[in-house]
């Protein structure tokens, strides 16, 4: 059994997430504001969340997110609609260089509200879990 603390919306302690054991367990908000984000990097054990609005009061057209180059370092990340609007203003989620999601080179997010969370093999492949 895993114990866990939550003070000022930091999740601490060790919990496994997905197989993988985390000891410190931390997470980050981004908002993007634009039509094409470019996922430079993210932190280790943090789980990042990328919040995209394509609806008529948010961008009102598709969003084009580039995850990061995979490396040897652990990496979660979590790409959320929350303007519920995908269905008409898709978000396209692609690779970097030649990793693949699942060997495709791209995929959408096109329900609305939900959300995809990535991991990966650490090597050249992104899983949504």
């Amino acid at each position: 059994m895993s114990t866990v603390k939550v003070e000022n919306e930091i999740i601490t302690g060790n919990l496994t997430y997905h197989g993988i054991l985390l000891s410190y367990l931390n997470y980050n908000v981004t908002n993007i504001n634009s039509n094409n984000y470019v996922i430079n990097s993210v932190t280790q054990n943090q789980i990042n969340f990328f919040q995209c609005d394509t609806s008529l009061s948010g961008l009102n057209s598709n969003i084009t997110i580039t995850l990061p180059l995979i490396t040897s370092t652990e990496m979660i990340i979590c790409i959320v609609d929350i303007g519920g609007y995908v269905n008409i203003n898709p978000i396209i989620i692609q690779t970097s260089g030649s990793n693949k999601i699942c060997g495709l080179s791209s995929i959408l997010l096109d329900g609305n509200y939900n959300v995809l969370r990535f991991t990966s093999n650490l090597s050249s492949i992104w899983f949504p879990v």
